[in-house]
């Protein structure tokens, strides 16, 4: 059975976004959607029935140049003022054309507190390319490295777990060390 060509599609939804800073939802129109100014992304509560129990929503922007029938890709921002308080409720984003017809579901993430900052550590993933600087992303962004932020238990942990893994290997080393001096004498 052939799967029907993909209209709308979310990229890259986190799994969890701070309520006190604005949220970017980045989605790709597909080449069978007929965009309209009047399409819109709502944020949902997961589990909603209609498309009139959006949390908040903002239009659906298309790209400079769009024309039907190609795939374009878009962001649209949600300001920070509009966002739930942080809670275990789960939501989602819903691409809702100028018909009131769902195009799109992203995957469900949560609002959450962030934590205090001397719990988070943030560590930056150099790419290795020739000449540098980086490359251009598809939404027109300068892309270097990774900025990655873990909390500080998780980085020790797993500094841990390499001297471990560092120790265990020179345990065995001394140990063929000294059984081979044992068979010199």
């Amino acid at each position: 059975m052939e799967t029907p060509p993909w209209r709308v599609e979310f990229r890259n939804v986190g799994r969890s976004y701070f309520p006190q800073s604005r949220v970017d939802c980045h989605y790709s129109l597909g080449p069978q959607h007929h965009w309209a100014s009047s399409d819109w992304i709502g944020l949902f509560k997961v589990g909603w029935a209609s498309v009139r129990d959006y949390h908040t929503f903002v239009w659906s922007v298309s790209p400079e140049g769009y024309t039907e029938g190609s795939v374009a890709n878009c962001c649209v921002h949600f300001q920070a003022s509009y966002l739930p308080s942080p809670s275990d409720q789960l939501y989602q984003f819903v691409y809702v054309s100028r018909h009131g017809e769902v195009c799109a579901q992203s995957s469900p993430f949560a609002f959450c507190a962030p934590k205090p900052l001397e719990e988070l550590v943030t560590l930056e993933e150099e790419e290795e390319e020739e000449g540098g600087g980086g490359s251009e992303g598809e939404d027109g962004c300068q892309m270097g490295g990774m900025l990655l932020v873990i909390p500080r238990a998780e980085l020790l942990q797993g500094r841990l777990e390499d001297c471990l893994r560092e120790r265990a290997e020179l345990l065995k080393a001394r140990e063929a060390a000294e059984r081979g001096r044992e068979r010199e004498r």
